[in-house]
């Protein structure tokens, strides 16, 4: 059986990637009143970026159990945990870049010492989900 548990939202979290977007958005406008192809082009790529990655990230981080495989997306970004693999699941804080909206985050240590932290909303649940898939947490 598949679940998917989306990302738990920090507010911060959105008014930061919200103010990168209307940051790039400003720039691209700027340039384009200066009226300079070259400028227009490379703050093209600009809102690109800082536009597309921070709301393709919002939009798509969340994290899927399908059967013995967590799949882990959040934009651009994707990762395959082995369920079998999961040695500790751990409730932390770490502020480290992860792919999470939320600094109320689990950390994932599975194989030979990789970790990753996710943000899952309802954790209990996400944890349940995962031992019942084989996960020895």
């Amino acid at each position: 059986m598949t679940r998917v548990f989306t990302s738990k939202v920090d507010r911060w979290i959105v008014v930061l990637l919200v103010i990168a977007i209307v940051l790039s958005m400003g720039a691209f406008v700027f340039m384009a009143l200066m009226a300079d192809p070259l400028s227009i082009l490379f703050t093209g790529g600009l809102v690109a970026v800082g536009a597309g990655l921070p709301l393709w990230i919002m939009a798509t981080t969340r994290y899927t159990l399908d059967g013995e495989t967590l799949r882990i997306n959040s934009g651009p970004f994707r990762w395959r945990v082995p369920v079998k693999e999961i040695t500790s699941v751990t409730p932390t804080h770490n502020p480290l870049s992860s792919p999470a909206l939320s600094i109320d985050r689990l950390s994932i240590n599975y194989g030979k010492r990789r970790w990753i932290m996710i943000s899952p909303v309802d954790k209990d649940d996400f944890i349940t989900a995962l031992r019942k898939a084989g996960a020895k947490v």
